[in-house]
């Protein structure tokens, strides 16, 4: 695969786990805790699947995109594509 293609994937996978996150928040102050704890636990399952699954995948093919990644995060907060 291509590093653009792989860089790709990584970028749209952080902007899923960001939007999980923020629905994991959102439940929490907008629901029962209830709904929001069964809700949260099938997005954590879903984060964590995309996280060992896809990204854990991809950074063992690509381990330079890793440090790329964690270089971004550290200058930009955010990984953002070039």
């Amino acid at each position: 695969m291509d590093n653009n293609i792989a860089r790709h994937i990584a970028a749209v996978a952080h902007q899923i786990l960001g939007q999980l996150d923020d629905l994991r928040s959102f439940l929490e102050v907008n629901c029962e805790p209830g709904v929001s704890v069964t809700y949260g636990e099938a997005l954590t399952a879903i984060s964590r699947t995309i996280d060992m699954d896809l990204l854990g995948k991809l950074f063992l093919s690509y381990p330079e995109l890793k440090q790329e990644i964690e270089s971004k995060f550290a200058k930009f907060g955010e990984f953002v594509l070039p």
